[in-house]
């Protein structure tokens, strides 16, 4: 048996929407038309380490939190934890919304769905979106919940609702 020998050929053909092409041509000519640069100013980087005890604690606790409703991944226990701290520290307008991304593999959100064997990534974006007065006043629990019930409503019409936007 060779080493080198694919045992199963990826599809390189790129999958698009009905209605969109793979083709993106942009108005412009040159590169200064249309790239900005951002000057971010001082980066200022934070490294959090979670042990596994750590997690398994935050993880059982979002599920208490949630009740029997949802079943809260560890993803998503630290996503809705995350989420609230950093609203926490900002300290915007309680009446403000706030919005809570995570990109979704919706891949298997088609119908027909993308073959395993497809070469390439197909990402939704999932948001979850509420009142900065009600993430705070809500527990981690509800913020968890919230995620996980926007990516059990991501299918195939949202992920496309999304490309299109």
């Amino acid at each position: 048996e060779n080493p080198n020998q694919i045992s199963r050929v990826p599809l390189y053909k790129m999958y698009a929407p009905d209605g969109y092409g793979p083709i993106f041509k942009l108005p412009y000519l040159e590169p200064e038309e249309f790239v900005t640069r951002y000057d971010p100013g001082p980066l200022r980087e934070r490294i959090f380490h979670f042990s596994p005890d750590s997690m398994a604690r935050l993880k059982a606790r979002a599920n208490a939190e949630c009740g029997p409703q949802a079943v809260i991944s560890s993803f998503m226990a630290l996503s809705g934890l995350v989420w609230r701290s950093m609203i926490r520290a900002s300290n915007p307008p309680a009446h403000e919304k706030t919005c809570c991304c995570i990109p979704l593999n919706a891949r298997l959100r088609l119908d027909p769905a993308l073959s395993e064997d497809y070469f390439g990534n197909f990402l939704g974006l999932v948001r979850g979106v509420c009142n900065v007065n009600e993430l705070l006043g809500q527990s981690l629990g509800w913020a968890a919940g919230l995620l996980v019930q926007e990516v059990k409503r991501s299918n195939q019409e949202v992920v496309l609702e999304f490309v299109k936007t």
